[in-house]
């Protein structure tokens, strides 16, 4: 494809990743450190010329397997996120997949913050495992460590241990569970997939998904708390006496923002939301007023996002996000945007679309070994 006028040459997709780090480390959680996140990708795809030959045949697809594990703070090309060079049909070109890891489901649980521990394990032939449902709370696994060989797979289960010491519901799967699931996977055919370079990890994996149904993997849980501490204390902490004012029974006016507890004297305060994601603080232009008076119109409205969905933007939430991060200021809704920062959206985003399309520009590196041996 020809390249677009005021578009840079793309030939790696290192530098792909390069020239749009805002955008994708913009999706990153506020816990994630963007810079190390960002180095992890870049090595993922230069340490491995496979991969780096298939994301530059399709960038737009890989661009969005990035962004899927930026969303979820996942390192991509680690055990967290796998990078799955795979042909959708044969014949074809390989492109770049993205695959939640074992290791990503389970770091997702332990962040939202509701429970102590995940245990998910495998269980093979020579080991011993009973697990009664409705009668035992968490299976029985015994593994002769030292008397030999384990054998085959057959099986593999999962829980977790909930924040006050509860157990979540066990999941366990057994051999054909699991070839079930496996043979469901587009890229399971591929000889760099997951199924076939870490099939442990894949039967994990599974159990852990299967999991993720009944246990929480996203930091809106944590949120979620906080918001209904918060309600409790608007219904339920009220002055000592309804003459008192902002004082205490005692006389004492709480600090700004406190409350007295009636029951116990305790002055608290309220519990703000803690929102996981860092928005960039609103700064008006130096030389005008913060906001431009005309507003987006409707035909904008939807220039705007064919040109969210051409980068892999879908969700409204990840939409405004990014929006928030170009523009350095919070973005509610695209409703509420000034033309002149629409355009500006417009033309980033199509900017990105265009340097995804470009495809390889310069012959793809020979095949060959990674340095360390890694798996994808």
């Amino acid at each position: 494809m020809d390249n677009q006028p005021g578009t840079a040459v793309v030939t790696r997709p290192a530098d792909f990743l390069k020239q749009y780090a805002d955008s994708f480390t913009a999706a990153c959680p506020s816990h994630v450190d963007r810079r190390q996140w960002l180095a992890v990708a870049i090595d993922a795809v230069r340490r491995d010329p496979e991969v780096e030959r298939a994301a530059m045949n399709d960038l737009r697809r890989f661009a969005a397997a990035v962004r899927q594990a930026a969303r979820r703070g996942l390192e991509p090309g680690t055990e967290q996120f796998y990078l799955v060079p795979f042909a959708p049909k044969k014949g074809q070109p390989k492109v770049i997949e993205g695959i939640v890891g074992y290791q990503g489901l389970v770091e997702l649980m332990y962040r939202s913050g509701a429970v102590q521990s995940v245990v998910c394990e495998l269980v093979h032939s020579n080991d011993t495992f009973t697990y009664r449902p409705g009668a035992d709370e968490r299976p029985t696994h015994v593994v002769d460590w030292f008397g030999g060989g384990r054998g085959d797979l057959i099986g593999a289960y999962a829980y977790a241990v909930m924040e006050g010491g509860a157990t979540s519901k066990v999941v366990v799967m057994g051999s054909r569970e699991i070839e079930q699931v496996k043979r469901s996977s587009a890229s399971a055919g591929s000889e760099r997939s997951p199924w076939n370079t870490n099939p442990g990890g894949m039967w994990l994996k599974t159990v852990a998904r299967q999991l993720s149904k009944w246990v929480p993997t996203s930091a809106e849980y944590r949120r979620q708390k906080l918001r209904d501490a918060s309600a409790v204390w608007d219904e339920s902490v009220t002055p000592a006496r309804p003459d008192a004012g902002p004082a205490d029974e005692y006389g004492e006016a709480p600090p700004d923002g406190g409350r007295v507890d009636p029951l116990t004297g305790e002055i608290t305060f309220d519990i703000v939301d803690a929102e996981i994601v860092e928005e960039p603080p609103s700064a008006p232009p130096p030389d005008g007023p913060p906001y431009p008076t005309r507003t987006i119109d409707r035909r904008q409205r939807r220039r705007l996002w064919a040109a969210m969905r051409d980068i892999g933007l879908t969700e409204e939430a990840e939409a405004n996000k990014w929006a928030a991060a170009v523009l350095g200021r919070p973005v509610g809704s695209f409703a509420g945007l000034a033309a002149d920062e629409a355009d500006l959206l417009i033309g980033e985003a199509e900017g990105i679309a265009r340097a995804a399309e470009t495809g390889p520009l310069s012959p793809a590196p020979a095949a060959g070994p990674t340095p360390d041996g890694d798996e994808p």
